[in-house]
């Protein structure tokens, strides 16, 4: 049997490549060095091509992969629209404890109104759900690319900002991206932006969600509505 890489040479020079006696002498014989070359430049293209194709330097995935050690997080979770309870800002600093991430939330409803509610609330992630969030986003598939949001409508504009620190390096994911997952999003570290054509970082924002008391701007939404 004549392997794929030895038919596509013979194909290419119009070579048979049958298993009749003096058929296979004259293809082993014109065939085998060319096939070795062939073969050779085949590997180099396809690695090449891989690396092209995803365009992240080990560097920027060595940084990704330490994201689960981060000892802080920032994370901003906006939105604007037609609303008289616009914008609507949820922000969130947590540092890193024995027990997991703590830290204070914002939250601000109706600053267009010239007279915003405002709240504060104290927020614990515990550890095993910090770990859980700092994970997945560890292995959000990223790839080189310029971001540009997904944006299919008016009046509903997201904003949303992880920013994560660990000893060596500074790691953020956004995105104003409208719709299921916010998809893309922007991932920027080691000083290039990069795109996760994923919705895994808001699955792993969405992990967070019963420690983060977002209750608290939905009420205040609800006031400013009422008074409008």
């Amino acid at each position: 049997m004549h392997t794929a890489i030895e038919i596509f040479c013979c194909l290419r020079h119009n070579q048979t490549c049958g298993e009749g006696k003096d058929g296979l002498r004259r293809d082993r014989r014109y065939s085998w060095q060319f096939v070795c070359v062939k073969g050779a430049v085949l590997l180099i293209s396809w690695i090449l091509f891989v690396g092209c194709e995803t365009g992240v330097p080990t560097e920027a995935k060595e940084a990704l992969a330490r994201l689960p050690q981060a000892q802080s997080i920032r994370i901003q979770n906006d939105w604007t629209g037609l609303s008289p309870a616009a914008p609507l800002e949820a922000h969130y600093t947590l540092q890193r404890t024995a027990a997991g991430f703590s830290g204070k939330a914002s939250f601000a409803a109706g600053g267009y109104g010239g007279h915003p509610r405002r709240a504060l609330r104290e927020i614990e992630i515990p550890s095993e759900a910090a770990h859980t969030f700092l994970q997945m986003l560890s292995e959000a598939p990223i790839r080189a690319g310029r971001y540009e949001p997904t944006i299919t409508h008016t009046d509903d504009y997201p904003s949303i900002r992880i920013e994560l620190e660990t000893e060596t390096e500074r790691v953020v994911f956004f995105s104003e991206s409208q719709g299921a997952g916010h998809v893309p999003w922007g991932v920027t570290l080691k000083g290039k932006t990069y795109v996760s054509r994923s919705d895994v970082p808001a699955r792993a924002l969405a992990t967070l969600s019963p420690y983060l008391e977002r209750e608290a701007l939905e009420r205040l939404e609800a006031e400013v509505e009422a008074e409008a």
